[in-house]
């Protein structure tokens, strides 16, 4: 992975530039708290999928967060029999389940990143 600076002032700006970049994403929304940026929803059309987009898209989220100094958190929503495949694609990208199942605080199928 070749790695390059944004340059990007906003979580929009990004949005806006992989939705371009990536026209096979069917839903993207990012948002930058105080504390983390938060991926509500990411999805790569169903022609498009293993091709190793979803994995760039993550990747340039990844960028832009280290640039900022904020971690990642997103929140899942697998489909039906898919869970154990997101799970795993999100282990591979560097996320990891929080330590506490027990947190209520914490949607259930939540991955942070750093």
């Amino acid at each position: 992975m070749t790695t390059f600076k944004l340059w990007l002032e906003s979580i929009d700006s990004l949005e806006s530039k992989l939705k371009q970049e990536h026209p096979e994403l069917d839903k993207l929304v990012l948002f930058d708290n105080d504390d983390a940026i938060q991926i509500h929803s990411i999805e790569v059309s169903p022609d498009h999928r293993g091709k190793g987009i979803g994995t760039e898209v993550i990747n340039k989220i990844k960028q832009y967060a280290d640039e900022k100094g904020k971690p990642i958190v997103l929140t899942a929503q697998p489909q039906p029999r898919k869970k154990a495949a997101l799970d795993r694609f999100y282990k591979k990208a560097g996320f990891k389940r929080p330590k506490s199942d027990k947190d209520f605080s914490l949607p259930r199928h939540t991955h942070i990143y750093k």
